[in-house]
């Protein structure tokens, strides 16, 4: 007898060995139905390889005063009634691609206390992950507030199923790096000059 559950169980590679074993049966019931497991794996193989979903619906996460080099003393924002449940937010931009994994300094990404992933990002594409955000206040430890989240680990990038902050002014970072600049030469008939520009 087989062991349908059992072989399905192992994913799409456990569905063609099935199919294996029926046609070393000789008998024709076995072989009839063939076909049709044919399609189911194949169906089987386009779900295991598609994006999670959280991974093809997400909303952005790009204002610059997320990034951890954002510093400011005033005009704090909170993260206590900002983001929905269930819903899925991807870093990019001037926030940065993800966030910190280490404590980055009070009073940046735009609140009083930044938000920072502790635990490792996950590391398989389509791994979906528990992590703690630390939200770090001196002179008290760096987990003075935390928050569970969820990251899963996308094709180049992660995304962040983020929760209301414990209290204000707590804020979760990205991790934008600082605006750098470039050095052109412009060419203007009949003169040359040379100038710079700045990309933020």
């Amino acid at each position: 007898m087989f062991k349908i559950n059992e072989t399905f169980h192992e994913g799409y590679n456990g569905c063609w060995s099935f199919i294996i074993q029926i046609l070393l049966v000789k008998t024709t019931f076995y072989h009839i139905i063939i076909t049709d497991l044919f399609f189911v794996c194949l169906n089987l193989v386009k779900a295991l390889s598609l994006p999670k979903l959280e991974c093809r619906k997400f909303e952005w996460i790009t204002d610059a005063d997320r990034s951890i080099n954002y510093h400011s003393k005033s005009k704090y924002k909170c993260d206590q009634n900002v983001f929905r449940k269930n819903t899925w937010f991807r870093f990019g931009g001037s926030a940065g691609s993800s966030m910190p994994t280490s404590p980055p300094p009070t009073h940046r990404c735009g609140g009083r206390s930044p938000g920072w992933v502790k635990d490792a990002h996950p590391t398989k594409i389509n791994q979906q992950k528990s992590v703690t955000v630390c939200f770090f206040w001196p002179p008290r430890k760096i987990c003075h507030w935390t928050q569970k989240i969820k990251v899963t680990k996308c094709k180049g990038f992660f995304v962040y199923q983020l929760k209301p902050a414990p209290t204000c002014f707590l804020r979760y970072c990205g991790n934008g790096k600082k605006g750098i600049a470039f050095a052109y030469q412009f060419i203007v008939m009949p003169h040359h000059f040379q100038g710079t520009v700045i990309f933020l």
